[in-house]
């Protein structure tokens, strides 16, 4: 992947003020804010402000693993009951669908789009009591479009791009998930063609080797074990960090079963250490960043777990999302 922008070449703005003043303050703690792509300062005193004064928003999720899992595999969290309920990027086939906040059961609730302010994730809680779930990994990704039920045969295909997303710009760090909505054998060879974050068509992914996981909602490209797997998103070609669109999909072997080629932004990878405790994570203290919720933001969860799990109503991830607001 291609170097982002030095933070020294963005145009970050510090946004805390002291406590009781109106200037800027110069000794209180300070952390990075993604504001629109761009890093800006926030101190602890602003942070405490939007609570005091009610700019905060705690709201519950939980997500039952009803299907298998297995060690090192990647899961989608969307397609899975619980809370919020389960989307199934139902769509044209080939075809870019928009996701977000109204459209798609709404994802993690995040809180209203209020004119005038922008909305941070500040702290994340996370726990569960089940054994295989822990220790694993849960990414937050603000899901943005999708390309649904693309078979797996030879050959290339041409996607249809009606429709682009814009809560990001491709700039910002979009990547390609692959996500598999109907089960295939495993072993298939894929290539993607994309339009990269400076708007360059033609790109091309590395030809990459497809799991043998038969469980929907797998991310096909995960399987840490396999030499010929990428992980979690698709690798793009040297010097892309974004992409704006995917073009083309070709299959070198194919397989049965249908994937989902989707578009996320991912916003912070989080672990789940053990059953006993729950984990919280303050992410103004434990990273020094606040990643920004775009208006209408899709918001869900890529599950990683580190061992092999029998699908069980009974296996849930529990957890609370707290965000707050601050005027632009």
């Amino acid at each position: 992947m291609g170097e982002p922008k030095s933070n020294a070449d963005r145009k970050g703005r510090f946004v805390g003020k002291s406590k009781g003043t109106d200037q800027d303050s110069a000794d209180s703690p300070a952390v990075f804010v993604f504001v629109d792509g761009e890093i800006g300062l926030k101190t602890q005193a602003e942070i405490e402000r939007a609570h005091n004064e009610g700019r905060v928003l705690f709201r519950s999720f939980n997500k039952n693993l009803t299907v298998n899992t297995t060690a090192g595999f990647a899961q989608d969290l969307s397609g899975l009951p619980g809370n919020p309920v389960a989307q199934y990027f139902a769509g044209a086939s080939g075809e870019s669908t928009l996701m977000s906040y109204l459209l798609n059961d709404k994802g993690l609730d995040h809180g209203p789009s209020i004119a005038g302010y922008r909305k941070f994730v500040h702290i994340v809680d996370l726990m569960t009591v089940t054994a295989a779930l822990a220790p694993s990994t849960l990414r937050l990704c603000d899901y943005l479009m999708f390309y649904p039920f693309i078979g797996l045969d030879e050959g290339l295909m041409e996607l249809t791009n009606s429709r682009s997303y814009t809560r990001y710009e491709a700039r910002e760090g979009v990547q390609i998930a692959l996500i598999e909505q109907n089960p295939y054998a495993g072993g298939a060879t894929v290539r993607l063609g994309y339009t990269n974050q400076d708007g360059v068509s033609g790109r091309l992914t590395p030809i990459v080797q497809l799991n043998s996981n038969l469980v929907g909602g797998a991310i096909a490209t995960s399987n840490s074990t396999l030499a010929g797997a990428s992980g979690d998103f698709m690798p793009l070609q040297s010097g892309d960090y974004g992409v704006q669109r995917v073009d083309t999909i070709e299959f070198f072997v194919g397989d049965v079963g249908t994937v989902c080629v989707c578009l996320v932004k991912p916003l912070i990878s989080l672990p789940i250490y053990e059953t006993t405790a729950p984990c919280q994570y303050d992410l103004w203290n434990h990273f020094g960043m606040l990643p920004e919720i775009r208006n209408d933001a899709y918001l869900n969860f890529i599950f990683k777990p580190s061992a092999a799990g029998t699908g069980a109503v009974t296996n849930t991830i529990h957890g609370n999302l707290t965000t707050i607001w601050e005027a632009r």
